[in-house]
């Protein structure tokens, strides 16, 4: 009997090995976004605090820059092309941030433009 007929399945030590290497990529990506936004809060943190506003005496601005905070990382993930439960939403803000937009600027179209 020939060998070329002998399928080959793969070995269960380098399949366990391989998706443990994965894991382990994926958590040191997710290490990595999560250093870079919270670098990237931390700046606006101080944009903020030499402008007036001080998120550590509202509550509404520390939530609002956790919300951005995971945008930022869901934002990675795109760029290396990894998935994250927030790109959806993501996309749906987009759209309706270009959607009012386009409104406002027709009503301010419409506002300065003279008809008369």
């Amino acid at each position: 009997m020939s060998d070329d007929n002998i399928i080959q399945f793969p070995n269960r030590k380098e399949q366990l090995k391989t998706q443990k290497e994965k894991v382990a990529d994926l958590e040191e990506a997710k290490v990595h976004y999560e250093y870079v936004a919270h670098q990237a809060i931390d700046s606006v943190v101080h944009t903020l605090a030499i402008n007036g506003y001080n998120p550590l005496k509202q509550l509404s601005l520390v939530r609002d820059l956790g919300v951005i905070m995971n945008l930022m990382v869901a934002m990675m993930y795109r760029v290396d092309e990894k998935e994250h439960f927030l790109q959806d939403p993501m996309d749906e803000m987009h759209e309706v941030i270009k959607y009012v937009k386009e409104i406002n600027d027709k009503k301010r179209d419409e506002l300065f433009t003279d008809d008369d």
